[in-house]
């Protein structure tokens, strides 16, 4: 026996030597006891940290076909998201040189026992992973899978069968299931799901994101979304640290719709848990189906409503369009078509450029000017718009009528004269447009006219002309006159 400072060196599966105090080597070249130092600081098994029990050499067995010998190493491992094992493993690293391809490279990877137990709960319950069999993936000789249970607070109904791969950095856990679950937010029982899927991504000891899949199912109550009979709808759900975001879409009934109405929508939740807010969309579509006697007409309303409440800020606001089309009430070659749109907008200190419903939208030609408010809004706004329309044969025409009004609370933003006194401004606005054709449009002329009112203070204007005229489709004219005042442009007129 002699004293040595050599190392025992596995490379592919161990970031450092096996410190050698003691060892003998015969004469012939065999090697008999070796002592190793205990001392593995930094030690890492496959990417992991390792708290070493101790080393040692197995017998080296010429007569093998395949394993030979090999580095056994008594330790427990630590996992950066589950902590450390319950109990210690023993590593036999074999030398293998039957197989010097990929992934071996002439090493072959055995733990015993071969398979042990780890558990983590994470946010306060938001979700959970049991895992009663974690094993050496044998296959890849990297690392370690397993297979056990996972739990996420949102979808009630017991733990699902879940598998696992790792490897020193990342962990991805993935379930699926065909059984119900109850998809629970808080106070809201939301949907009930099926055909549900889920993967779970880790990046050293943070859960990063947590995503959920299904198929909303028909519920028999109790829950403000299902799916209209027979129809699928797809949901989709993403939990990070700090947010978590819903979508979905399809044909789906809302809790209380009466019966005969098909709503196609497509809805996006999201909520801030680091930041503090909440945050949501709706767009959808209603049609009459059989047996509502607006059905022949073609009833149909379009809506989208959005909504924010936060320590920033806060607003709801909606908008709505009902719409009848095809009525052959009058004759039987004459048309006429009839749309009521409707909008509304509470707020508390809202950025003007959230509140999309005050200015014009898509399919509407009127809308509040953005210079005429200050930079945040505290307060309503609401507005009315009717159109209708009748189509003749040889002649056609259209009306649109758009009233809007609000208050909003003002604290001198832009305007000198206001001071610093919060007061109350009032918004209004009244819009007319006019359409006429002949002759399948041979000849048109339109006329459009609005005037926004605000005030007292901030006070400020803002008035609109538009004349056109066509005639042979081709040969057009228009004016276009804008004259107004206002604590961001001053006063102005555009032609």
């Amino acid at each position: 026996m002699a004293p040595t400072n050599a190392d025992v060196a596995e490379t592919l599966h161990f970031s450092r030597p096996f410190s050698i105090i003691w060892g003998e080597i015969m004469a012939d070249g065999n090697v008999r006891e070796f002592y190793f130092n205990h001392n593995a600081a930094y030690q890492k098994f496959d990417g992991h940290p390792i708290t070493l029990d101790s080393a040692a050499l197995s017998e080296f067995d010429t007569s093998a076909t395949d394993r030979l010998g090999a580095l056994v190493v008594k330790n427990t491992i630590h996992f950066l998201f589950f902590g450390e094992t319950d109990t210690p493993i023993v590593i036999y690293d074999y030398y293998y040189p039957a197989r010097t391809d990929s992934p071996f490279y002439a090493r072959y990877i055995v733990i015993d026992p071969d398979h042990f137990h780890l558990r983590r709960e994470w946010g306060n319950g938001l979700a959970t992973f049991d895992f009663d069999s974690v094993m050496y993936d044998t296959l890849d000789q990297n690392s370690f899978v397993g297979i056990g249970d996972a739990g996420y607070r949102y979808l009630q109904g017991g733990l699902l069968h879940a598998s696992m791969d790792m490897d020193s950095a990342h962990i991805k856990v993935c379930a699926h299931t065909d059984d119900v679950r109850n998809l629970n937010l808080g106070l809201l029982n939301f949907a009930k799901v099926s055909n549900l899927w889920n993967c779970a991504y880790i990046e050293g000891d943070e859960l990063k994101s947590v995503s959920i899949g299904g198929v909303l199912t028909e519920s028999t109550g109790g829950t403000i979304l299902s799916p209209r009979s027979g129809r699928s709808v797809l949901f989709n759900m993403s939990v990070t640290p700090t947010i978590t975001i819903i979508e979905l879409g399809g044909r789906i009934t809302l809790s209380g719709v009466v019966a005969g109405l098909n709503i196609d929508a497509e809805a996006k939740f999201i909520f801030d848990r680091e930041i503090g807010y909440v945050e949501g969309e709706l767009i959808g579509v209603v049609h009459a189906s059989a047996g509502i006697p607006l059905e022949s007409i073609g009833l149909s309303a379009v809506g989208q409503f959005n909504f924010h409440a936060g320590a920033d800020y806060s607003f709801v606001q909606g908008q709505a369009t009902v719409c009848l089309y095809d009525i052959d009430a009058f004759f039987t070659r004459a048309s006429a078509n009839f749309s009521i749109s409707g909008g509304l907008f509470f707020g508390l200190n809202v950025p003007k450029e959230k509140a999309w419903v005050l200015y014009q939208q898509e399919g509407l030609r009127f809308g509040i000017s953005p210079s005429l408010l200050p930079p945040r809004l505290t307060g309503f706004y609401a507005f009315t718009d009717v159109t209708a329309g009748l189509n003749f044969i040889l002649a056609g025409g259209e009306v649109e009528i758009y009233i809007g009004y609000g208050a909003f609370e003002s604290f001198g933003s832009g305007a000198n004269f206001c001071g610093s006194i919060p007061s109350v401004y009032m918004v209004g606005m009244l819009g007319v447009y006019v359409y006429g054709e002949v002759l399948l449009g041979l000849a048109s002329v339109s006329v459009k006219a609005a005037l926004q009112l605000v005030g007292p203070c901030p006070g400020g204007f803002e008035g609109e002309l538009e004349l056109r005229a066509c005639g042979l489709w081709v040969f057009c004219a228009s004016v276009d006159l804008k004259v107004g005042a206002s604590t961001e442009r001053g006063f102005y007129i555009t032609i």
